[in-house]
């Protein structure tokens, strides 16, 4: 039974490891939510978000988007668009209340080290290596009672392009009088703004000290020649706030000018594929040889009545859900 209590869903992402999809698919999934709606300037509501997570528990790596309920089956479709050989499943209960009451978890958020303008390396920088790797690297070497969590938020960021194309159209004031210098870094720049992109937080949570400094290590994979990620550990007084931000996947913390564009969050963020099948004990499906048919028996399209007369055996993948099914 899913928690009614719950104001998101929580969708996991499953693709075979045959997939040869590439992280320019995620880049596609992240341009289809540009629709979310804008902050109103004088609310102090939190802003209208998407989560998406890589959660290692139990030894076992995770790809979750967790977003409001009645943007579920937009979700599902925009992913069905890019990857129509996953399955996802929806979970039942929210794994962060679960296991947060019962350990003492050390979090923090990975933040700019300079300005947001200023672009990370990206899948665009690297054909043959995928920078997520680094972070799956370490979540693949947990040990049972590990729990490590990367959640990655994201919201309507406003007019960010206009403001780093300002910087270049304004350029530097030269000393002598009458003249202006192009703005440094202004190429820069113009791949910064290339793309669209999301005011982003990029919080991690795990179980122990260790486990938190080595996802935090591993994003140096993402440094580029004018930009990187540092990590950020709340206050002690702002932890237990800051915790509570992250389970209930609100902005809070998240510094206000921190856009990433759909390049760097495809990099961040992207269902596990071919280029990652060496990675241990990540959550695959089975790759799908043939389609069920259409009036294929399922526990989720008969009533109580006919549930009595059909056998169920088996689950498979059917109308893009894990659904159990019989004779």
């Amino acid at each position: 039974m899913v928690d009614e209590t719950l104001p998101f869903s929580l969708i996991e992402i499953r693709l075979p490891k045959s997939s040869e999809k590439t992280p320019e698919a995620a880049a596609q999934l992240f341009a289809s939510f540009s629709s979310l709606p804008k902050r109103n300037l004088f609310s102090f509501k939190p802003p209208v978000s998407i989560s998406f997570e890589i959660v290692c528990v139990e030894q076992l790596i995770h790809f979750l988007i967790v977003c409001p309920k009645d943007w579920q089956s937009y979700v599902e479709s925009q992913v069905s668009a890019q990857y129509p050989e996953s399955i996802m499943s929806i979970l039942p209960k929210d794994y962060l209340k679960g296991y947060l009451p019962n350990m003492t978890p050390f979090a923090g958020q990975m933040v700019l080290s300079s300005h947001f303008y200023l672009p990370l390396r990206t899948f665009k920088d690297l054909t043959e290596t995928d920078l997520l790797s680094s972070l799956l690297g370490i979540m693949s070497k947990a040990g049972p009672t590990d729990f490590m969590v990367c959640q990655i938020l994201i919201a309507q960021a406003g007019k960010w392009q206009d403001f780093a194309q300002g910087l270049i159209d304004r350029g530097i004031p030269s000393i002598e009088e009458g003249k202006v210098l192009p703005y440094p870094q202004a190429k820069k720049i113009t791949e910064k703004i290339g793309s669209g992109g999301f005011w982003t937080g990029i919080r991690l949570i795990t179980n122990s000290e260790l486990s938190l400094k080595s996802l935090a290590n591993s994003f140096s994979s993402y440094q580029s020649d004018v930009n990187s990620l540092r990590l950020k550990e709340p206050w002690p007084l702002e932890k237990t706030k800051f915790i509570e931000s992250v389970k209930n996947r609100t902005f809070a913390f998240v510094p206000a000018n921190q856009v990433l564009n759909l390049n760097e969050l495809a990099s961040l963020w992207h269902p596990p594929v071919l280029a990652l099948a060496d990675i241990k004990n990540i959550s695959w499906t089975q790759a799908a040889m043939s389609e069920p048919p259409t009036n294929l028996p399922t526990a989720l399209d008969t009533d109580d009545a006919d549930k009595k007369e059909i056998n169920f055996f088996a689950r498979t993948e059917h109308k893009n859900k894990i659904a159990t099914f019989g004779i």
